[in-house]
């Protein structure tokens, strides 16, 4: 008898014990995020130039930001960092757009698909900021594409290009989905940003 008045007991324990629910706190700050990155996703399809150049737009200009009032005391200069906005946005942006977009449908293999980018987008981009970025200067002149003051920053850029994004386009792509390799590149061109800059290439 003794014994059944114990079992009695503990099933009793047990069966008042509370369950444990989720938070609403939790729910909410869970289903905000992804009603948040369900928002962004929708964007990225329905606008995929604004999106993308606005966010390149705004990466660039914190990178000019952290450079000018935390790496260094020269101040920010106005002119570079609106001139940097605009060749990320409307340069390098659209080029992205159509890159990826391209090959990114063609079925070929992420170790593929980075090789082509690094053979042929890389120096092709660089090329193409190289030109706008002098003919802003200029006031619409091309630059002479024969003169150390065109080929030698833009050699420099390429290689620095290999050094800096070759270890992080591998990372990109094991880590990001295609839609988001722009995105990605965004973050990497923040600290791409405050190396052009701090190194004195541009």
């Amino acid at each position: 008898m003794s014994e059944m008045k114990q079992r009695k007991k503990i099933v009793e324990n047990e069966d008042s014990k509370p369950t444990v629910m989720p938070s609403n706190t939790d729910k909410d700050s869970t289903g905000k995020d992804k009603d948040l990155f369900a928002t962004y996703n929708s964007l990225m399809v329905s606008y995929p130039f604004t999106v993308n150049a606005v966010q390149a737009g705004v990466i660039n200009i914190l990178g000019s930001l952290t450079h000018a009032f935390v790496l260094s005391n020269e101040g920010l200069n106005a002119y570079d960092t609106v001139k940097y906005m605009f060749l990320a946005m409307f340069v390098i942006t659209p080029m992205a757009l159509i890159w990826y977009g391209k090959v990114g449908g063609m079925g070929y293999t992420q170790a593929v698909q980075l090789a082509l980018e690094w053979v042929v987008f890389t120096p092709i981009v660089n090329f193409c900021f190289m030109t706008a970025n002098t003919m802003i200067d200029q006031k619409g002149s091309l630059p002479e594409y024969l003169s150390e003051d065109f080929y030698g920053p833009l050699l420099k850029i390429v290689m620095g290009s290999y050094i800096f994004w070759i270890p992080f386009g591998a990372m990109r792509n094991s880590l990001c989905p295609p839609n988001m390799f722009i995105l990605a590149n965004c973050v990497g061109s923040y600290f791409w940003q405050i190396i052009l800059v701090s190194t004195g290439i541009l």
